[in-house]
């Protein structure tokens, strides 16, 4: 069975478009070991601490590229940002938090 941790990094890869081979990068690692890794079939020590690190890293530099983005769009066009729905979620989150 897969640990858990795995499904949300593969999930977060998806909604953040960040890809294996950026985040395999990100780690030191090449793609295959990586893609073992979340697969559970390699277990190195501290292996969810490292990649949800160097995820979280990847994730904050995609926000701030789509908030700068997204200002640029709105004042140039009425194009939306893609993280649009992600965005809605995290604040009705906030909202219900706060």
């Amino acid at each position: 069975m897969l640990d858990q941790w795995t499904g949300t990094v593969v999930g977060n890869l998806h909604v953040y478009e960040i890809s294996y081979k950026v985040l395999a990068k990100r780690l030191g690692w090449h793609e295959k070991y990586l893609s073992a890794v979340l697969h559970c079939k390699r277990r190195p020590k501290n292996a969810e601490a490292k990649v949800m690190k160097a995820l979280g890293e990847l994730i904050n530099e995609a926000v701030v590229l789509d908030i700068q983005n997204n200002q640029n769009v709105q004042n140039n066009s009425h194009s939306a940002s893609p993280y649009a729905p992600v965005w809605a979620k995290i604040n009705e989150f906030n909202a219900k938090k706060g």
